[in-house]
């Protein structure tokens, strides 16, 4: 438990730092808002998770290190642009970022969808059907100011394995982002879609006596120090984007592992 609490104070820190760091920063880019904000998320979905394994729930604690890396790996492909020219690679970024708000949209209205089919005969559609409309009308507004911009249609989001294989900047190999979609990502899909098999993995059988665990059999350290490494990836990559030194964070999460 002791390792739960210092991991937690060592993501705590950098995050504070690199919060620190950005008060410095005027004025502020359109660039730095969504680093921003991601780095405002991540910090509480990690300060999250450690609360959660601190308090030995491992199960829930695994849903939230599954979304952080969904968020992270969205992050990444947003950031890695293929350009080498400082202009080019702000638009390209920019562009993505677009992208990604273009496919939550699709993603709400889609979920109004399924409301409304829910709701059918039931005498509540109207407000429904307002609201499916609004998403809509935003739909082709952003579309249509996309498209004046850039001068091409957008595109939703690629699904996640291919936006790992979409790595332009060189980070990493085909092989690593398949790597990385089964061990940071599938993973973690029974914590996050429970069934009855994954509970069913709680069950065994001692003699004649039928045995329930409360929670997985992870082990709590290696947990707290996945999180710990989802801590240093966001606040690794802002730093990195901003060109700021991570040699110290660097050095400090290397001495851990």
């Amino acid at each position: 438990m002791s390792k739960v609490k210092e991991y937690h104070g060592i993501s705590d820190q950098w995050f504070v730092e690199t919060d620190t760091l950005f008060k410095s920063v005027t004025p502020v880019c359109h660039l730095d808002k969504y680093l921003l904000i991601v780095l405002v998320v991540s910090k509480k979905y990690c300060d999250a998770c450690f609360v959660l394994l601190m308090n030995e729930h491992k199960l829930p604690a695994n849903a939230m290190l599954r979304i952080l890396a969904e968020l992270r790996f969205k992050f990444e492909w947003c950031l890695t642009s293929g350009e080498t020219e400082k202009e080019k690679a702000e638009q390209e970024i920019n562009k993505r970022f677009r992208r990604w708000a273009y496919t939550s949209l699709h993603e709400q209205r889609n979920g109004l969808e399924k409301v409304k089919i829910a709701l059918e005969g039931t005498g509540e559609l109207r407000e429904i059907q307002q609201m499916i409309e609004g998403k809509g009308e935003e739909l082709k507004k952003g579309a249509e100011n996309y498209e004046e911009k850039y001068g091409e249609k957008i595109k939703q989001m690629p699904q996640i394995l291919q936006l790992l294989n979409e790595d332009q900047d060189g980070l990493f190999s085909p092989s690593d982002a398949h790597r990385r979609y089964v061990s940071e990502y599938l993973f973690y899909n029974n914590s996050i879609h429970l069934d009855w098999r994954s509970m069913g993995d709680l069950c065994s059988k001692e003699g004649e006596e039928i045995v329930i665990q409360s929670d997985s059999s992870d082990n709590l350290e290696d947990l707290a120090k996945r999180c710990l490494s989802q801590s240093f990836a966001f606040n690794y990559i802002v730093r990195t984007v901003k060109d700021w030194d991570v040699d110290g964070m660097k050095e400090e999460f290397t001495s851990l592992k």
